[in-house]
């Protein structure tokens, strides 16, 4: 175990951390200090948190982002893991906090629904090319086109170049994308775990190998639905997630292997989905100055880019990298 004085000490120390780097809860990485464009491993070891290594294992390794600490730069841990986060999970290691998780009970489409009911949405439409000048236009596979003043990108960077008119700057920035290969498998029990006779989960620590479950979930306790979350690799590139060196096969046999290892019989799976998860770039990359050059597209070829990419991988933080857009580009006119 960890020593309790350590541990407090560690805390302290990234509390003070994150004073420090408090510019970076401003949406987006513009101007990320370069301390922070290194391995997110090696900057814990350097700022003496390595008391604080199984308490990350919560956020960053069962939620998919890495395999190893090493895998992505600290900047992204630094914003993720706030002040307000970091003490949310201090409250979970201790058992403190009944506040998490949440979850929506009517569903999370059902919530986005809601959500886009006032707007003006085109679903399964196509795109098959953007062409941009002084408007921009917007040509569907089914032969529709739309008119605009301006675009907002909010999908993958990378595979908009399959319809984007995008220039070299586009292109050279877009390659730069890396994803983790993660999937979520669901199956019907005819024989529930130990443990997961009503709602809750079980997370497997420490972290099994690569493709296997790491938290299995039990959404709903009056359902036999049981969800495996795992992660099959890191730092792939679009080109990489098109030829995986991990088949969905191998990930359903080990969520099959690891939820009969903990008393449960699976009756027949039900889904599988496999995500692009977690756009992000390296830690060189990030250095390079990346998202200052990004950054600086913004309103460019009547252009703005949204997504993910842009301030971590969360709804929270994609929801709030969007608003900062509007407000910062588009200002509320006349009201």
């Amino acid at each position: 175990g960890v020593n309790p004085v350590a541990f407090l000490v560690a805390c302290v120390r990234y509390w003070r951390l994150q004073r420090k780097y408090r510019g970076l809860q401003t949406p987006g990485f513009m101007g990320v200090p370069r301390e922070l464009c290194v391995p997110f491993g090696q900057w814990m070891r350097q700022q003496g948190l390595g008391a604080l290594e199984n308490l990350f294992t919560i956020p960053l390794k069962i939620f998919g982002y890495v395999i190893e600490y090493d895998d992505i730069p600290a900047a992204y841990v630094v914003k993720y893991l706030n002040t307000e986060n970091f003490l949310l999970l201090i409250g979970m290691g201790l058992g403190l906090s009944k506040s998490w998780p949440k979850r929506f009970v009517k569903g999370f489409q059902n919530f986005w629904e809601l959500v886009a009911r006032p707007l003006t949405i085109h679903t399964n439409t196509h795109i098959q090319q953007i062409t941009r000048g002084d408007v921009v236009q917007v040509t569907a596979a089914d032969g529709r086109t739309f008119e605009f003043d301006q675009i907002i990108l909010a999908c993958p960077f990378d595979q908009a170049l399959q319809f984007l008119d995008a220039t070299p700057t586009e292109t050279n920035l877009f390659s730069h994308i890396l994803y983790n290969d993660y999937y979520t498998t669901t199956c019907v029990m005819s024989q529930m775990p130990a443990g997961l006779q009503g709602y809750g989960n079980i997370d497997e620590l420490p972290i099994p190998g690569v493709a296997r479950p790491w938290a299995m979930l039990r959404a709903w306790g009056n359902r036999d639905l049981i969800s495996g979350f795992s992660l099959a690799g890191t730092n792939l590139t679009a080109a990489q997630m098109a030829a995986p060196p991990v088949s969905k096969e191998e990930v359903t046999q080990w969520v099959e292997h690891d939820l009969a290892a903990v008393g449960g019989r699976i009756d027949h799976l039900l889904t599988q989905n496999r995500w692009h998860y977690f756009p992000h770039v390296s830690a060189e990359t990030m250095r390079n100055g990346y998202f200052d050059q990004l950054e600086r597209l913004q309103g460019q070829n009547n252009t703005y880019y949204a997504w993910a990419l842009l301030n971590f991988e969360t709804v929270h933080n994609t929801v709030e990298y969007a608003q900062f857009l509007v407000k910062r580009f588009f200002p509320a006119r006349g009201g």
